[in-house]
């Protein structure tokens, strides 16, 4: 007999329905929903429906086609680029085999090559030879001569300079000094 009070009708209004009760979840807002699309008339119905199903297919078209059309197009420019990489690879492939399988050299006959070739630089050019390195001392050098006998292959020196330390003479622009190491092959004798 104690609900006839004022206050237990107020509780009872501010108290959170229960589970699985009437007004669970969303359901009030499907109710809401349906009560308003059921007042619509059936033109402004398949007009509200048209406008979901364009807004259902511009989500579908940005997140689910767009991207992939974009890789499509995409993939002939990357596919020759990376078409390029392979074919440097390759060539740079062929080129250490060709190396490898080029018949060593001994110290003493890389040493005679490496002698032959500063005769191209003339009498600015002195060769010393410690243990497994050779030291090109360069002094006043032409910068022609110079040039050219650095872009010779390593390959057809059969070895290549480790250290270059070169610096142009102020006196003359046209002539360089400085040195660069060599590091010798192993094995064989040194002249």
């Amino acid at each position: 007999m104690a609900s006839n009070k004022p206050g237990a009708q107020a509780d009872k209004a501010r108290r959170p329905n229960p589970p699985g009760g009437r007004h669970s979840g969303l359901q009030p807002y499907w109710e809401v929903l349906r009560a308003r699309w059921g007042a619509l008339a059936p033109r402004e119905q398949r007009g509200l429906g048209i406008a979901a199903l364009v807004v259902l297919v511009a989500i579908a078209w940005s997140a689910l086609f767009a991207p992939a059309l974009r890789t499509l197009q995409r993939a002939p420019e990357q596919m020759r680029q990376l078409d390029a990489q392979l074919e440097q690879m390759r060539h740079l492939q062929a080129r250490a085999e060709a190396l490898r399988t080029q018949a060593g050299v001994s110290a003493g006959e890389a040493l005679k090559m490496l002698q032959a070739s500063i005769a191209d630089l003339g009498a600015a050019a002195k060769l010393q030879v410690v243990g497994d390195q050779a030291t090109l001392n360069l002094r006043q050098a032409d910068a022609v001569a110079l040039a050219q006998w650095l872009a010779r292959p390593g390959a057809a020196l059969r070895v290549q300079p480790g250290e270059v330390h070169l610096q142009r003479d102020a006196g003359s622009p046209a002539t360089w000094s400085g040195t660069l190491v060599f590091t010798l092959p192993p094995g064989g004798d040194k002249p």
